[in-house]
């Protein structure tokens, strides 16, 4: 072999060296510049794949299923609910006394207390923050005074009536995670069901033997504070519920009538307030 084509050989033989070495590393590069610009690699798009199969298929996270179901744009419930508390009548206008007998009983007013129990269906709106509430209520109350007839103290009147309460509230509620807040305002529709005698304790007031408690309708105007917590599909609650009384009569004469050996009284009081205990059962939708 001559001496040129010796070299002819050795310069074709060492481009072809340094070509595919070139032409790989060139591949490699503008491959990992199209990852970077856009693309995603092999292992990123089998997660994403993953995921989107996942999401498609329902298997949601657990913070996902949580988010959706306290989401729910309706909800419906059922519950039970008892409590008691204090009642209050306000003086009447004008007291007088009944006859002979120089008293006029109730006519500074009286205290009293009441308790009893119930059902209630709930619905909320707007994701749970909207709701309606009507319930049935059905409780007994004790009312009581204590008054000085003819310079004698102690002379005690207490009468005992049952009614039936009707709740019809609007209610805003504040919901945090499994916790939360309502405050419920609407009428409230208290119907007598039933009254006693009227049991006086008095050594001067013999004459007074015929007394009678008369059934009452009222309407009244409730305010509602309650806090609850959920499990599953249950809620306990704790509500602290005042209403007051707008069709009461004010005049004496109203509230108190004379009969024959005694007198007859309203089964009624102007202001409560109510510690209630609660648990519903309750059901979003669509379910």
């Amino acid at each position: 072999m001559t001496k040129s084509k010796l070299t002819k050989l050795l310069i074709f033989t060492l481009a072809v060296i340094l070509y595919f070495p070139v032409e790989s590393f060139a591949g490699e590069f503008s491959a990992s510049v199209k990852v970077e610009a856009g693309g995603t690699s092999s292992d990123e798009s089998s997660s994403n794949d993953s995921v989107s199969k996942s999401d498609d298929d329902g298997y949601l996270s657990e913070e996902t299923h949580q988010y959706e179901n306290s989401n729910k744009p309706f909800w419906l419930g059922l519950g039970v609910w008892a409590g008691g508390g204090a009642n209050i009548l306000f003086k009447p206008s004008n007291p007088q006394d009944l006859g002979d007998n120089n008293v006029d009983p109730f006519g500074d007013g009286a205290r009293g207390m009441g308790g009893g129990g119930g059902a209630y269906l709930e619905m909320r709106w707007l994701k749970g923050h909207l709701g309606l509430l009507f319930g049935i209520w059905n409780e007994r109350n004790r009312t009581w005074t204590t008054m000085t007839v003819d310079g004698t103290d102690g002379n005690k009147f207490i009468n005992y009536y049952s009614v039936a309460r009707l709740p019809l509230l609007v209610e805003g509620i504040i919901l945090k995670n499994q916790h939360r807040i309502k405050f419920g305002l609407g009428p409230e529709f208290a119907i007598g069901l039933n009254g006693t005698d009227i049991n006086i304790e008095s050594n001067i007031l013999s004459g007074l033997t015929n007394n009678k408690v008369f059934k009452q309708k009222d309407v009244l105007i409730a305010f509602d504070l309650g806090w609850g917590v959920k499990f599953g599909d249950w809620v306990f609650g704790l509500d602290l519920k005042t209403a007051y009384n707008l069709t009461q009569p004010k005049a004496y004469s109203d509230r108190v009538k004379e009969r024959a050996a005694g007198f007859s009284v309203i089964g009624s009081h102007t202001l409560d307030l109510r510690l209630m205990l609660s648990l519903m059962w309750e059901i979003g939708f669509p379910n």
